[in-house]
């Protein structure tokens, strides 16, 4: 009975981040760009460097653990922890899709900073992880 409880919470969960990509966000990358932790929460990163927004999704480890019920400035500070080493701050935050756990922070940066450059620079210099076992 809890395992299937957890895999209906899960399934809406999933199914609800999917409606946030369709409601406005399909311009981002397919692939997250990166990831950030903060508050004891693992957050997927997409960064849309035209829009100068990045968004923020709950890592798929995290989606069975109430990512719905996260308070709305635990992903203000996933967007700044996240913007932070790259000299980058937030302007604003939106929630995506009031049924899902999806929100779009505008960022700005130092002038000549071009942060999709940097996070894709980033990715390519970080070692691989280690197979699971």
């Amino acid at each position: 009975m809890r395992r299937t409880v957890s895999f209906a919470v899960l399934a809406g969960v999933v199914a609800m981040a999917g409606l946030a990509r369709a409601n406005g966000v399909t311009d981002y990358p397919r692939a997250s760009d990166a990831g950030v932790e903060a508050g004891g929460h693992d957050f997927r990163v997409f960064v849309h460097g035209a829009r100068n927004t990045v968004l923020l999704e709950p890592a798929p480890a995290d989606m069975n653990r109430a990512a719905l019920y996260w308070a709305d400035d635990e992903w203000r500070v996933a967007a700044r922890s996240f913007l932070a080493p790259f000299g980058c701050a937030v302007a604003g935050m939106t929630r995506i899709a009031k049924a899902g756990p999806a929100w779009e922070a505008t960022y700005y940066c130092p002038l000549g900073t071009d942060l999709p450059a940097l996070v894709r620079q980033q990715a390519a210099a970080a070692p691989a992880e280690p197979p699971k076992p």
